[in-house]
């Protein structure tokens, strides 16, 4: 049971990690289906990332992904403008 679970964790990181850097395609359906069985453990539902818990779809944990992303590239320029500048 828990050497399933950990294969159905690695399967979904794998399918998200595949998607946010391949072609952005993914099983939608495979997605759902891990993301529920993984929320349904109280344990690893704790540890899930929030943007998993939220998403209900590959396509909105790519577009959480891409967002969170951007803000980083911001972040990071405005670092590097006030070390120059300072």
């Amino acid at each position: 049971m828990i050497n399933d679970r950990i294969q159905e964790v690695e399967r979904l990181k794998r399918l998200v990690t595949d998607a946010a850097t391949s072609s952005g395609s993914g099983s939608d359906e495979e997605y759902k289906q891990l993301r529920n069985k993984i929320i349904k453990s109280q344990v690893l539902k704790e540890l899930l990332p929030i943007f998993l818990k939220d998403s209900r779809s590959l396509m909105e944990t790519l577009i959480i992904l891409k967002l969170q992303y951007q803000d980083m590239l911001k972040e990071e320029s405005i670092l590097k403008i006030r070390s120059v500048v300072f």
